[in-house]
């Protein structure tokens, strides 16, 4: 499908869908641009590119494909960048967790001869880096593409079959929606993992920490995620990430009140009708 495809950020994401993409035989070549001679070394050595460059521009030349697959920020910065030298035609996306910020960005620097596909791959791992990328990291995940007014049909098409090819579900959705939908189930999960371990740190004092069991474990595992990306993901979804929270103060109050007022049997009954629901999902 492609002659040159370029991963900016071959990490955990970036990485991963390098080692799945190599599989597939999709590309005649695969290089990566980072900011570490180090990292890319590394990724050379892992085989999931076959070039590294640390000068953006040099790294994207001639290719009919870049994937960013960096942090939202930097991201975002990178749309700043030069993409003169990429083919005529080549298609841009990116695997950023959040999506409206990105894609106004993308359609408003980016020359009408480039095509831009927002994506967003719901996969991953508190773990970080090349050294922890896998090549069936995306197998049968969902993964949410983004489509508006000026997105080019036959790019999306072309984004759509690559996510097939290494086993991935693709979903499309416009940025906003995808922004609402990732707030309430990845998003605020997360602020709400953070908290209850910073709430067990502070009022346990980390003394009695060793009595924490699988359950509060199991629960708070994300919150182990990088803090700088999950920062970048805080402030560009903030106002669904407000939504969200308000309809959580909403539930843990309803809690509150039916505990304050003994009120067992509905606290069975609400505890029922949720245990009912989570084994849909």
């Amino acid at each position: 499908m492609f002659k040159k495809i370029c991963i900016v950020g071959p990490g955990l994401i970036g990485g991963s869908l390098a080692l799945a993409l190599k599989k597939t035989g999709v590309a005649e070549i695969i290089v990566g641009v980072g900011h570490r001679n180090l990292s890319l070394k590394k990724a050379i050595k892992s085989g999931a590119i076959d070039k590294g460059f640390l000068e953006f521009r040099k790294g994207v030349s001639r290719a009919d494909l870049v994937i960013l697959a960096t942090p939202v920020a930097t991201i975002l910065k990178y749309l700043e960048e030069d993409f003169s030298s990429l083919e005529k035609g080549a298609v841009i996306t990116d695997t950023g967790s959040t999506k409206r910020e990105i894609v106004k960005r993308a359609e408003l620097n980016l020359a009408s001869s480039l095509y831009f596909v927002g994506g967003h791959p719901i996969a991953g791992s508190e773990k970080k880096g090349i050294a922890a990328a896998t090549a069936g990291l995306f197998k049968g995940k969902i993964v949410v593409l983004t489509r508006t007014t000026r997105t080019n049909q036959r790019a999306l098409q072309i984004i759509k079959e690559l996510w097939e090819s290494v086993g991935a579900k693709p979903r499309i959705l416009s940025p906003e929606e995808h922004d609402r939908i990732v707030a309430g189930l990845s998003h605020l999960p997360h602020l709400t993992a953070v908290a209850l371990v910073k709430m067990a740190k502070e009022s346990l004092r980390g003394g009695n920490l060793f009595f924490a069991g699988s359950g509060f474990k199991d629960t708070t595992r994300i919150a182990a995620g990088a803090p700088r990306l999950w920062r970048d993901i805080f402030s560009t979804n903030a106002d669904e990430i407000l939504s969200a929270l308000t309809n959580f103060k909403k539930s843990l109050a309803l809690f509150e009140k039916l505990i304050k007022r003994k009120d067992w049997k509905e606290i069975k009954n609400q505890l029922q009708r949720v245990k009912h629901f989570r084994e849909q999902i």
